[in-house]
């Protein structure tokens, strides 16, 4: 959860193909810590492709939300499978 706090925060997402023996692996970094998540077998095999991220999901109710981002950065690069 974040809390408003009016705050920039630093984050990124990495997947890498190769990592976890080929198997795949995501690493994401917010605010300094890091956790990472290895692909169970069978997770490339089904298909899936990482061509986008959401940042926010649809929300009914009362309260809003300013997201402003800044000083992106944006890298990709061919499988290397």
């Amino acid at each position: 959860i974040l809390r408003p706090d009016g705050k920039s925060h630093d984050w990124s997402i990495d997947y890498d193909p190769g990592a976890n023996g080929g198997g795949g692996r995501i690493t994401v970094q917010f605010d300094g810590k890091e956790q990472t998540l290895d692909l169970r077998p069978g997770h490339k095999k089904s298909g899936a492709t990482f061509d986008r991220f959401g940042i926010l999901n649809c929300q009914s109710g009362g309260h809003y939300v300013e997201v402003y981002l800044d000083d992106l950065e944006y890298t990709a690069r061919p499988d290397e499978e």
